[in-house]
């Protein structure tokens, strides 16, 4: 396997020749989808043999997807996916993803279930991971996406309190200008 990586506009490939058991960098191109492209011939010529699908490794994949929120998305939605990002590479990073299984999946979510993570913050991940899929066959890097994401079934709203008659007056005589009259036209 191998990976990508830009130096100023160029885009750099690194992978592992088992054949002589070296590191090998070279440049790759001004694009990343050039760069993966280059990695699929290396790594592809080395691993024909031995009956290994040979497709980008999610980590290139996540890669490109950052690249595209960097410009399209805003901030808070930058913050979610780089945490949903970790813990995909955790699992997956150096799995082809073009060969990714619904097993796979099934263990991701085991995984994640096991730390105690609940059925949102896992489904927040799924939709993440097939955001990146979908990406990916947008931009050619994939020809097909490999497996169908299904979220978990997780509760959608969020049950906010509401405050008692005793409360609210309570909040109204301790409110001041001008959030008293406020509070006191929202409670009627």
């Amino acid at each position: 396997m191998g990976s990508i990586y830009q130096r100023g506009p160029k885009f750099w490939i690194r992978y592992t020749d088992p054949k002589i058991s070296k590191l090998i960098r070279r440049s790759a191109g001004t694009t990343r989808l050039e760069a993966v492209k280059a990695l699929r011939e290396a790594v592809g010529v080395q691993e024909q043999g031995r009956g290994i699908s040979v497709g980008p490794p999610l980590e290139a994949l996540v890669d490109s997807y950052r690249d595209y929120l960097r410009i399209h998305a805003k901030g808070s939605t930058r913050r979610q996916s780089e945490s949903c990002f970790g813990k995909l590479l955790d699992s997956f990073g150096e799995k082809d993803a073009a060969s990714l299984t619904l097993q796979d999946l099934d263990g991701f979510i085991e995984q994640r279930r096991a730390d105690g993570v609940k059925p949102r913050t896992i489904n927040s991940a799924l939709i993440i991971l097939r955001s990146i899929l979908n990406h990916a066959l947008r931009v050619g890097l994939l020809e097909k996406v490999p497996i169908n994401v299904r979220l978990l079934r997780a509760p959608k709203k969020r049950v906010l309190p509401i405050l008692s008659a005793d409360e609210i007056r309570r909040l109204i005589e301790a409110a001041r200008d001008p959030y008293y009259g406020i509070l006191l036209i929202s409670a009627h």
